[in-house]
């Protein structure tokens, strides 16, 4: 512990330096100044719940619960925080709470401090957020303390350290996503308190598809030919498309491409990719002559899926699979790549047949051809998705559930 914290503390004064060089974490520092000068004017009325999640993914595994909080308790405030620039500036002006703002480095002193301000009735931790000092000062303070959404698997530098006991041991309950966390976690600390809750992600994407949100620009686009959504995807999958493109001619079938990061050499790149002219979302190009538009902005993205006959999902080609189930809320088949395993979500799924992972072009051609002569023949795999979606909602209740004593 105390090698912890000597790096937190070095890391933090010297954070400074690396920001010249580093343009997220210069955001980072000075969304940090700001939220400790705002700390202290916060006003707590009634019941506190601070949720805190690193960035984007988290959050959007947090917003159920939060919903849920706002929907039984009314009176009940609610404190958002995170760690990431890129999840604090999308959720910041948006966010269903009373109270937003950077985490803080887990020094000592602020972690105090920070509790000292908020003075919260409970703290949910998202998924793999484990700051020790400020574990510390809540349990001190009194304040039950909760991780959700939790994933273990038996390669963690949890199991293999002390530190990483004493962090899992400092919280009142750990409800983890799937049984097999709970497996890997008991085999190791048997007396922890570990249950099943499972993932609140299909509670969100179950949520934005009851939205039923359009967008005109898009409509015009696919005017009325089948979509494929190349959905978070990477340059892997983009030149797998590609090539497809070069061998498929139907004009009946059109492709969305959404690329996992969204900025100018990014977009430049992508739209390279390709040896045929195609559309910007951004440019408001929805011309229905050209078979793909570049989805280049964020935000849209589990909208879009609304529209696709037909999904494929980055990151598989690499080791950061993205959000299969913000796709397969919709009832249709996913495409991903070959490296899923750590995903066990994702394996349920391909289990239960509605995704399908593929290891090269010839297997996209496959079903891109069928999408576009035998659209029926794909309607198990979307149906097989809709109803595992529709098996595993009910998170967000179960982790309410667990909280509500204190509320």
């Amino acid at each position: 512990m105390w090698i912890y914290q000597i790096l937190v503390s070095l890391f933090s004064s010297l954070s400074p330096l690396f920001a010249l060089v580093n343009s997220k974490l210069r955001k980072q520092l000075q969304g940090q100044r700001n939220s400790l000068k705002q700390l202290p004017n916060f006003t707590k009325k009634g019941k506190l719940v601070w949720i805190h999640v690193a960035s984007l993914g988290e959050y959007e595994q947090a917003l159920p619960i939060i919903n849920t909080i706002k929907k039984r308790q009314t009176e009940a405030q609610i404190a958002l925080s995170f760690f990431s620039p890129s999840g604090y500036e999308y959720a910041a002006k948006k966010a269903p709470v009373e109270f937003v703002f950077y985490l803080p480095w887990d020094t000592k002193s602020k972690a105090n401090k920070v509790v000292q301000w908020l003075k919260p009735d409970i703290t949910i931790f998202v998924k793999y957020e484990l700051w020790p000092n400020y574990l510390n000062e809540l349990k001190k303070f009194g304040c039950p303390t909760y991780l959700v959404a939790a994933r273990f698997y038996k390669e963690q530098w949890l199991f293999k350290y002390r530190l990483g006991k004493q962090l899992l041991e400092s919280f009142n309950q750990i409800l983890c996503q799937d049984e097999s966390s709970i497996s890997v976690t008991h085999s190791f600390y048997p007396k922890l308190p570990v249950n099943y809750c499972g993932d609140t992600r299909f509670d969100r994407v179950a949520q934005i598809a009851l939205e039923n949100k359009s967008l005109d620009g898009i409509e015009s686009f696919i005017a009325g030919r089948r979509c494929v959504v190349f959905g978070s995807s990477w340059k892997e999958e983009h030149e797998l498309l590609s090539q497809s493109l070069r061998e498929f001619d139907d004009s009946k079938v059109c492709f969305i491409v959404a690329p996992h990061k969204v900025d100018a050499i990014t977009t430049q790149k992508t739209i390279a990719t390709f040896s045929e002219p195609v559309n910007r979302y951004t440019l408001s190009e929805f011309r229905s002559d050209r078979r793909v538009l570049i989805l280049d902005t964020v935000g849209l993205l589990s909208t879009v899926y609304r529209y696709a006959d037909l999904a494929f999902i980055g990151g598989g080609f690499k080791t950061g699979l993205h959000n299969v189930p913000e796709a397969a809320v919709y009832g249709i088949p996913v495409l991903i790549g070959p490296n899923y395993h750590q995903f066990p979500e994702v394996v349920q799924m391909i289990k239960a047949g509605g995704v399908i992972a593929i290891n090269q072009s010839s297997d996209l051609d496959i079903y891109i051809q069928t999408l576009a002569k035998q659209a029926r023949a794909l309607q198990s795999q979307g149906e097989a998705n809709r109803k595992f979606i529709e098996q595993n909602l009910g998170a967000s209740d179960k982790v309410y559930q667990e909280i509500s004593k204190f509320l």
